[in-house]
């Protein structure tokens, strides 16, 4: 009786444990890249520079349902909008905060973009309890067909899922564009090779100035100095580029480096995101790709 007795409790610890570990978060997305990250003097992961890869979302297979529920039938633009993502596993539970890992200091990532790629918006929604919905409110400031994009890494698959779909925006295009850069700051992405060539890595340096001499500082945003998100002529998918470490993000005039490949020739739109004067900014770039 003694030995059921203490086999019993061993049996409970154990599953207890692995309740409470499976309810931590996974902090750490060194999990999902080849190399190891380089941490600087502050902290900072550089994370996810091995992933230059264009994602051709659609012709991909991902094993999650994913939905798209606006707060109303017809959005218009310039009018703010609440939506609600229900997202599960293929045909079975829902996917709850406890089911996802942190990627980038973040549970999950959703890119939203017009058709123009003149109207971006990088947002985290927030769980609603563990039913697997998820909202996040936005502005568009365009007409057409949104293409969003879900991010997230299940913590039992530890691979990144991207699930997709759209919300259909009507009215007239508005004069607001993404939070900018402040008066007095430049911005310039130099890409090598000036044209890149599909199936080949270019890189891309993002280098930011202050005319008046003074330091341009970048904030730490997302777990990192800068990121970039590049989508082609038809928005059928994208490339979310991380920093390599070169030790000169704290320049007086920072300068960091990514690498892009794809396999899509055509015009893309290049968007960065920082973050100054404690607001994240965001700026567009044009790159061919021959």
């Amino acid at each position: 009786m003694k030995r059921v007795v203490q086999c019993a409790l061993i049996t409970a610890a154990a599953a207890g444990l692995f309740v409470g570990l499976r309810s931590l978060p996974d902090t750490e997305c060194g999990f999902l890249h080849y190399d190891p990250p380089v941490v600087d003097g502050d902290g900072i992961e550089y994370c996810g520079d091995d992933q230059p890869v264009f994602i051709e979302v659609g012709s991909l297979q991902y094993p999650v349902d994913f939905k798209i529920k606006p707060d109303r039938q017809e959005i218009t633009t310039g009018e703010s909008v609440k939506v609600v993502l229900e997202v599960s596993a293929k045909g079975g539970d829902p996917l709850s905060p406890m089911d996802l890992a942190i990627t980038h200091t973040e549970l999950m990532h959703v890119l939203v973009v017009d058709p123009s790629r003149e109207d971006y918006h990088h947002v985290h929604p927030e769980p609603i309890g563990e039913s697997g919905q998820w909202e996040f409110t936005f502005t568009p400031n365009r007409p057409g067909a949104y293409q969003v994009f879900a991010e997230f890494v299940p913590n039992r698959t530890k691979q990144v899922v991207i699930a997709s779909g759209n919300i259909d925006v009507q009215g007239e295009a508005t004069t607001k564009t993404p939070e900018a850069l402040p008066s007095g700051y430049v911005a310039e992405l130099v890409v090598e090779p000036k044209t890149p060539a599909t199936n080949q890595e270019s890189r891309l340096q993002l280098k930011l100035s202050r005319a008046d001499g003074e330091a341009a500082v970048l904030e730490p945003v997302m777990g990192a100095y800068a990121h970039l998100v590049a989508f082609d002529e038809t928005v059928s998918g994208f490339a979310h580029l991380h920093p390599k470490y070169t030790g000169r993000e704290k320049d007086v005039a920072p300068q960091l480096e990514f690498v892009l490949n794809t396999h899509i020739p055509g015009d893309y739109r290049i968007w960065a995101q920082v973050k100054v004067d404690g607001q994240e900014r965001f700026m567009p770039f044009n790159v061919r790709v021959n």
